[in-house]
């Protein structure tokens, strides 16, 4: 298994739309998902299988999941007064949903359906005008520089694309920072589970992709940054919206089931000559070289 498995939309080889790595409760990206009085979610990953499964809680409910011609996910239940099927909820929300809509190390911010850098990052080209809001991405201002680098909180988010990341069950949010602030190749963290007080970790090791920003119901993901970056106190802001229309920029503020799966990094293939330009500390890093570090970035185009 290699990264934290997660559900996609796919037309063809193409990724429309992926709802997030399950964390205990939802996907990190279905903000809207709540517990109801309809049907409860639950999600199986071991070393030997991955399922999820709908549990109804009234059986003279009928519910039903359907991917429509125009590649929606909705949520249809059963009404005997009209004798038809009623859209309980899609699950593609609004444009933010799309996938990879603003491209790496950008957020999706879904109350006003813009796309912004994240802290530290400013877009890999200044035309902002321009409507392919994929081609775009953001880089980073200042070059980490591994053992000094500090993160940044980020709450109420949809964690980054998690299918070339490693995790592990058995692991609190501090051996997870720590783990994470030991390879310089790490990129971000997060816990896996966030039911009681949050347990497990996620690590990731390539550009993030198909962030999104929710007003609540978010998941936290700590963002690796050279320490500068922090202690100056720079402000982010929002340089276009979803359809490419260019916008003015507005200040953000940001916050300064356990055991058994585990994935070895040494099962991605090597690629040392598509590494990020970082120093390398192997000593002090139980991570393996085997990374692939080129992510998705190339399919994108980000």
């Amino acid at each position: 298994m290699g990264g934290f498995p997660e559900l996609v939309l796919r037309n063809s080889s193409v990724i429309r739309f992926r709802p997030g790595p399950w964390n205990g409760i939802r996907f990190s990206g279905t903000h809207e998902l709540k517990p109801n009085k309809f049907f409860t979610v639950s999600v199986v990953i071991n070393e030997k299988e991955v399922y999820d499964t709908y549990v109804l809680h009234d059986s003279l409910v009928l519910l039903r999941m359907v991917l429509t011609h125009d590649g929606l996910w909705e949520r249809q239940t059963w009404t005997d007064g009209t004798q038809s099927w009623l859209v309980f909820v899609t699950v593609q929300m609004d444009p933010c949903d799309s996938y990879a809509q603003c491209c790496s190390y950008r957020s999706c911010n879904a109350t006003d359906l813009k796309c912004g850098c994240l802290k530290g990052f400013v877009p890999k080209s200044q035309n902002v005008r321009d409507t392919d809001n994929r081609s775009h991405g953001c880089v980073r201002i200042t070059l980490l520089k591994c053992k000094s680098d500090r993160f940044l909180k980020y709450s109420n988010v949809k964690l980054p694309n998690s299918r070339q990341s490693w995790f592990n069950y058995s692991m609190n949010l501090d051996e997870c920072k720590n783990l994470c602030a030991r390879n310089c190749f790490c990129t971000a963290y997060s816990n896996l589970d966030i039911r009681n007080g949050g347990s497990g970790c996620m690590l990731w090791f390539v550009d993030l992709i198909d962030i999104q920003q929710f007003s609540a119901n978010g998941q936290d993901l700590y963002v690796r940054l050279a320490a500068s970056e922090l202690d100056h106190g720079r402000k982010f802001h929002v340089e276009s919206n979803v359809t490419g229309q260019s916008s003015k920029p507005v200040t953000m503020t940001q916050d300064a089931p356990r055991g058994g799966v585990k994935v070895d990094l040494g099962e991605f293939r090597r690629a040392d000559h598509l590494r990020p330009q970082r120093l390398r500390d192997e000593r002090s890093s139980p991570v393996t070289s085997g990374i692939q570090a080129i992510g998705l970035k190339a399919l994108l185009g980000c």
